[in-house]
């Protein structure tokens, strides 16, 4: 079979991911990465900063955002944009592992990790993850440059909207929905409607509400020991 070509934009840990699980899918020929500097990723080809890609469209048409998503989306956003206006195409990418049941739909750029749950009726927007081993039931719904982290839980029929992110073994019940760019810490519980901007912590989870509008005039922070 032949292999189609594809460039991932962006080092680290996420990029690794990516290709470890494109890799093990077969399907792809990973031409090499682009970031600010050379992360010496082993066996992956460094090709230089961002500045490279429009040459790099001239014979590849496939690219990955694999920049992860922690404290912002902001920098997944800006890439898809610049991927876009250059022509790339930014294929959904699902594990080898992931099960992914009927009637679900994935926004381009997506990307579902190793042993991941993905239940019948979801629905997933563009340039989102969902993690290693997260699980998000029927009929959920989660938005744009969404991030649900390593073992996770949505339950069905939750929401979760534009550039949220929903830490690492976090649970939101049945039913909940969470507003745009929400930070859900690691472990917490979600049992209530949380507003966009909010940052979610504990079990029973405790809410602080403009989170994100406080963070930028330097009076947000993370309660310690979340």
């Amino acid at each position: 079979m032949k292999k189609t070509d594809i460039v991932l934009v962006g080092g680290g840990g996420h990029a690794k991911v990516v290709y470890g699980t494109l890799l093990r899918l077969g399907a792809w020929n990973i031409i090499g990465y682009t970031d600010i500097e050379d992360k010496k990723i082993p066996g992956l080809k460094y090709l230089g900063t961002d500045e490279i890609l429009k040459d790099l469209f001239k014979t590849v048409k496939h690219a990955a955002v694999t920049v992860g998503h922690m404290k912002s989306y902001e920098l997944r956003d800006v890439l898809y944009r610049k991927l876009k206006g250059i022509g790339f195409s930014l294929p959904a990418i699902t594990a080898k592992s992931a099960v992914v049941m009927q009637n679900v739909k994935v926004g381009e750029g997506t990307f579902i990790g190793e042993q991941s749950y993905v239940g019948p009726d979801v629905r997933i927007g563009v340039m989102s993850i969902v993690n290693t081993g997260a699980v998000v039931e029927h009929e959920s719904e989660i938005g744009n440059f969404v991030h649900v982290s390593i073992n996770a839980t949505l339950a069905g029929n939750t929401a979760v909207g534009n550039g949220s992110f929903v830490g690492m073994g976090s649970s939101v019940v049945n039913g909940v929905s969470i507003g745009k760019e929400v930070i859900v810490v690691a472990g917490a519980v979600v049992r209530k409607r949380v507003k966009d901007e909010s940052l979610v912590y504990g079990n029973p989870c405790k809410i602080i509400t403009n989170y994100q509008q406080r963070a930028h005039t330097g009076r947000g922070h993370i309660p310690a020991g979340s």
